[in-house]
């Protein structure tokens, strides 16, 4: 092989391997691309699945409250429908008729109390003072 010969080879060599660089860094910048759009497109997807779920656990929080407004506001008409007919029962028991007993919605710990205490007759003519010196 003459000089010239060699010159004109290791010339197509470099341009070959030139190209191969080129080509390479042409395919890494590519895949570089690809992989930022995939960590874009993950990173979206898994906002909106927060945001899913925090939804879902405010709507579950929102339904419970309601629930629990609903509960207390029965066992509140409960409470006063046992009041309403505590107030018949000594009213009856006062007029000297027999009580109107009504099935009790739920039991009720003030009803044996106010009963107790209506059925006997306080004499409050007396009183004692404590001095303190």
């Amino acid at each position: 092989m003459t000089a010239e010969e060699k010159a004109a080879q290791l010339k197509r060599i470099e341009e070959k391997l030139k190209e191969k660089r080129l080509e390479r860094e042409a395919k890494e910048k590519q895949e570089s691309l690809e992989g930022e759009k995939m960590r874009i497109k993950s990173g979206k997807e898994l906002l909106e699945a927060k945001k899913r779920i925090e939804e879902q656990q405010m709507k579950e929080l929102v339904e419970a409250r309601r629930r629990e407004k609903l509960e207390d506001n029965a066992a509140r008409e409960r409470v006063r429908a046992q009041i309403e007919q505590d107030k018949a029962a000594r009213k009856a028991k006062q007029e000297g008729a027999a009580p109107v007993v009504a099935s009790p919605a739920a039991p009720s710990r003030t009803s044996s109390h106010t009963a107790a205490a209506t059925s006997e007759k306080k004499d409050y003519r007396e009183t004692k003072i404590q001095v303190f010196n």
